[in-house]
């Protein structure tokens, strides 16, 4: 069931002086929005797919992840020859509706300088719809298509998730 959409588009923000861009991309499912979202806090799940070298490329290192408001979570990346984390902290959650997060790489998030990340789950008949929206400074295109080919990346990991045959168990 896999139907995705990208919009971009400015955010005005009067309280800071750079510019940024909200890019969002939205997929439907053929899942419980409950199971999709705990996709994306449970550790044993999110590194099957968040990762996944067939959809994303690259290869998990490690995952830490503590699940409540406040909560952080850390990702150690390599591609290629490159070693990297990337980092969230939780801000908001409301199973099965929303996650609301602020994300970076290599450094934990700052309240003032972090990437905001919300996901946004609608349950419609069978289906769970999920709506990935991202703020981003200074938005130039290369920025705005590497950060959509990244979450592009992740939503398709997710559709090679729920297509996967159910462990018996």
């Amino acid at each position: 069931m896999g139907c995705s959409t990208f919009t971009a588009a400015p955010v005005i923000d009067r309280a800071s002086p750079a510019p940024t861009q909200a890019i969002q991309l939205q997929q439907r499912y053929a899942v419980a929005c409950e199971r999709l979202y705990d996709a994306w806090l449970t550790p044993r799940t999110l590194g099957m797919w968040m990762f996944d070298p067939a959809t994303v490329g690259g290869e998990l290192l490690g995952l830490d992840i503590d699940p409540r408001v406040g909560g952080a979570m850390v990702l150690r990346i390599r591609r290629g020859e490159r070693t990297h984390a990337q980092h969230a902290v939780f801000d908001r959650l409301e199973r099965p509706h929303r996650i609301v997060m602020r994300w970076s790489e290599d450094a934990p998030p700052q309240a003032s300088s972090a990437q905001v990340v919300l996901a946004f789950m609608a349950q419609a008949p069978q289906v769970c719809t999920l709506t990935v929206t991202q703020t981003v400074a200074t938005p130039s295109d290369d920025r705005q298509a590497r950060v959509h080919a990244g979450w592009q990346g992740y939503l398709d990991g997710l559709l090679a998730l729920f297509a996967a045959p159910r462990e018996a168990g």
